[in-house]
């Protein structure tokens, strides 16, 4: 790199400075000498800096790199999440699919607890008529009976007439015949 010191002073050792005039050939020599040497530091300065954006350069592409790794690690990171969020939302669509299956079965059943209901007050009704109905059957049986004692016993009365008829009968032919 090129020394960023104060220019020294030309001395008379550097030799006389180079002029449009005609200079001796040391003069020009010198002149030359000294042209030379700036070009020589200009051309080390240009290396250095070429050296040093090759350098910055490669720790760029470095870094260009690193951040494409990490990049590539945020897409595969927001991929997985991705694939992760669709099976989250395949499960939620099944849960609400079958919630919706629950329901339907839910309202189907109720729909089926009701009409069972309503038959169930029905056969209440029919099996109250029914109790009614044999309530009546009994106190008509009670009366039947009853009344078929009753003319059992007028039957069992009109038999021990007609018996002791018989016998007055049998005893007056018994009687007129003899």
């Amino acid at each position: 790199m090129k020394d960023h010191r104060t220019p020294r002073a030309i001395s008379p050792a550097d030799g006389p400075l180079p002029s449009t005039d005609v200079l001796s050939a040391p003069a020009r020599a010198a002149g030359r000498s000294a042209e030379g040497e700036r070009r020589r530091d200009a051309a080390e300065d240009e290396r250095e800096v070429a050296e040093q954006r090759r350098a910055s350069t490669a720790r760029a592409r470095d870094d260009v790199e690193t951040e494409r790794a990490s990049a590539e690690v945020a897409r595969e990171s927001g991929e997985r999440g991705r694939a992760s969020s669709e099976g989250v939302r395949r499960d939620v669509e099944a849960a609400r699919a079958s919630a919706e299956r629950a329901r339907h079965e839910a309202e189907q059943a109720r729909v089926e607890v009701e009409q069972t209901r309503v038959q169930a007050e029905e056969a209440r009704a029919i099996a109250e008529r029914a109790r009614e109905d044999a309530e009546l059957a009994r106190a008509e049986a009670a009366q039947s009976r009853r009344e078929i004692e009753a003319q059992a016993q007028i039957i069992g009365e009109m038999r021990e007439t007609l018996q002791a008829l018989r016998r007055d009968w049998l005893k007056s032919s018994r009687a007129d015949e003899s």
